[in-house]
């Protein structure tokens, strides 16, 4: 039986109330005629899943955030059946147990030195520079594991106030020096550029793995550095990752573990693409010819430009550094111009259009950055006007520009999120792509928003029950709050690469607070889900024991109050009731790659902070691969 439900009542429809006979008759009728309108849609292909039927944990994670009005009834009933619990055959969960395997033996048996107490060595900043340096705090949660649940206290540690002067010092110091190795000075000065337009300059490549960064993958891949090498092995050919795998009539398809030099069947570029929430296209979209006959057919949309096209361009941009094989940065290439060539019209801009924007964008973005020296005459000016505009409803910034006007205008509590993450990371990325100040600025002043904002619990007036390093979507599922991370972690690594550590120190740097608090809710998951190590109130969720919402209600997360609240079945509009028994519920648990070892490599590696939970997570859960726009920071960022 589930627990006993405590509730705050703001109106008294739904219970305890006498209905007149008429009203009776009415709502019988309308229920009646529901229940018919839902039968005509059933498929005979899928198990009876309805949009009621949705709140196991994973379809709580992917179709939650559909509105649960009648607009939006079988979108949001399509969705649930595509994440149904039990949907995998035998063979599908037999391929991921053996990645997992695989994964597993990889991080227990290479020892990583960067994810001990050894490492955290802060280095000299100030080479020999008088007067004291300015110095600032870096606040994360350090916890204690009790017999019920964990406490939990702020830990500031002094790090420096590493300015741009000081950042280029540094690093002008290493690179006149004799510490790196002849390869790596070689590989650094024949790939990095400064291009300097209206007095502005720019690094390149700066995208988030800056010429430092691929200098010693680079070097390290070839000397055999076991880290390294067993990353590069991850990306080209796939081994230890866990294939993300849809169910279709058709039968069962993943997408690509692996990045082949040769071989891959894209791009798949559409004139037209039209997301919906959930992912799934609109009526009438237009599937490219070469898409895969099993994949998703409503949903080639995102799948084409997000989780083919977008993910493998960024893929083979590194590996054409990691192997220096030209036939990756060629693919890259094709991969941006056919797009640039082909697609025309983008949305829903009232929907995912914005979202799906940002996914593909920012990671073709960082990867033709990183090949830009092999990219031919025009292609970073064509790539350019195809993203940025100008803009005219149904073009790629147009979406943008009206998600983030639209949060803009409506000033709710709590609003900003992992959506804003990913935009900002897109104009960033784009930004320095076109040495175009103007839209990095704009990315900047994204981040600077949703950090304050985003990132304000545990923090006075937001203390109460909150963790230092929860995030507005904490509550909501650990799923879409790394994403939110991995969007934050990501552009603060592409400032560094212009030599700015603010974003990574904004805040008392609350994005090492973010990853600290959520890499233990995980570890804790990890951990056999473990409630001792969970901070108090904090417990899984599950649908079995979760409580139960009145009569003709359902329960759904409501970021702005931060409360599940309950919505009437019949038109999905607010009961009235929210969940108020103090419970702080956590679902959508999973590492992702998104931004895990490129910011433990700053906060650790070059500030030496104590970061214990991320660097347990990193340990269990390395090599990283590459997801929508976030991951592959093993290869490109750890030791």
């Amino acid at each position: 039986m589930p627990p006993e439900t405590s509730y705050s009542i703001s109106d008294n429809l739904l219970r305890r109330r006498t209905m007149s006979m008429p009203a009776m008759l009415c709502m019988l009728l309308a229920l009646l005629l529901q229940q018919a309108w839902l039968s005509t849609a059933q498929t005979a292909e899928v198990a009876p899943v309805g949009w009621r039927l949705c709140n196991s944990d994973e379809q709580l994670v992917q179709c939650g955030a559909i509105p649960l009005t009648r607009r939006y009834r079988v979108h949001r009933r399509d969705c649930c059946r595509l994440y149904r619990p039990g949907r995998f055959p035998q063979t599908t969960q037999a391929v991921v147990a053996a990645a997992s395997v695989q994964q597993a033996s990889v991080a227990s048996t290479i020892p990583r030195s960067d994810l001990t107490t050894d490492y955290l060595t802060q280095p000299n900043y100030y080479l020999g520079q008088t007067g004291c340096p300015a110095v600032l705090t870096a606040n994360t949660p350090t916890f204690t594991t009790g017999t019920s649940y964990s406490n939990f206290v702020i830990t500031g540690t002094p790090i420096p106030n590493l300015t741009k002067a000081v950042i280029q010092r540094v690093k002008s110091s290493i690179i006149a020096g004799t510490s790196l190795p002849t390869d790596v000075l070689n590989y650094y000065n024949s790939i990095r550029k400064v291009n300097t337009v209206n007095g502005v300059s720019f690094n390149h490549p700066g995208a988030g793995t800056g010429a430092a960064e691929l200098a010693l993958m680079r070097y390290r891949v070839n000397t055999s550095a076991p880290v390294q090498s067993a990353a590069r092995d991850s990306l080209i050919t796939g081994t230890g990752v866990k294939p993300k795998t849809y169910v279709t009539a058709a039968g069962t398809w993943s997408t690509p573990a692996d990045c082949p030099a040769t071989g891959y069947y894209g791009p798949l570029p559409m004139g037209s693409v039209q997301v919906r929430y959930g992912g799934t296209d609109a009526t009438g979209v237009i599937c490219a010819s070469n898409y895969p006959s099993t994949a998703p057919p409503t949903s080639c949309g995102h799948i084409s430009f997000v989780e083919l096209d977008g993910q493998m361009s960024y893929k083979m941009a590194l590996a054409y550094h990691a192997t220096g094989d030209t036939r990756y940065s060629d693919q890259v290439i094709n991969i941006v111009t056919t797009w640039c060539n082909t697609n025309t019209r983008w949305g829903y801009h009232y929907e995912n259009g914005p979202l799906e924007a940002g996914w593909g964008v920012a990671a073709m973005a960082r990867a033709l950055e990183l090949v830009r020296q092999r990219a031919p005459a025009g292609l970073i000016q064509k790539f350019t006007t195809w993203v940025m505009g100008p803009p005219y409803t149904g073009n790629i910034i147009y979406n943008m520009e009206y998600y983030i006007n639209l949060t803009i205008a409506q000033n709710r509590p709590n609003q900003f999120g992992n959506w804003h993450t990913t935009l900002g990371e897109t104009y960033m990325a784009v930004g320095v792509l076109s040495d175009n100040i103007n839209t990095y600025n704009k990315g900047v002043s994204i981040f600077n928003t949703v950090i304050s904002k985003y990132l304000r619990w545990g923090k006075d007036p937001y203390a109460a029950g909150r963790v230092l390093g929860e995030c507005s979507e904490t509550l909501r599922d650990m799923y879409h709050t790394q994403f939110g991370l991995g969007g934050l972690a990501q552009m603060a690594a592409i400032a560094w690469d212009q030599d700015d550590a603010s974003l990574y120190t904004s805040n008392n740097s609350a994005i090492a607070s973010m990853m600290e608090t959520h890499a233990r809710l995980t570890n804790a998951w990890l951990n056999s889900k473990s409630i001792a190590m969970l901070p108090q109130n904090c417990v899984y969720y599950d649908s079995s024991t979760f409580p139960k919402p009145p009569t003709g209600t359902t329960w759904k997360f409501d970021i702005d109050t931060q409360l599940w609240r309950a919505y009437k079945t019949i038109d999905g509009s607010y009961a009235g009731v929210d969940l108020t028994d103090g419970k702080k519920y956590l679902l959508g648990f999973g590492f992702l790659p998104t931004g895990w070892e490129t910011g433990y490599n700053h906060y650790a590696g070059r500030l030496g902070i104590p970061m214990p939970e991320t660097a347990a997570l990193i340990a269990k859960s390395w090599p990283e691969w590459q997801e929508f726009h976030w991951g592959l920071g093993t290869l490109s960022h750890a030791q």
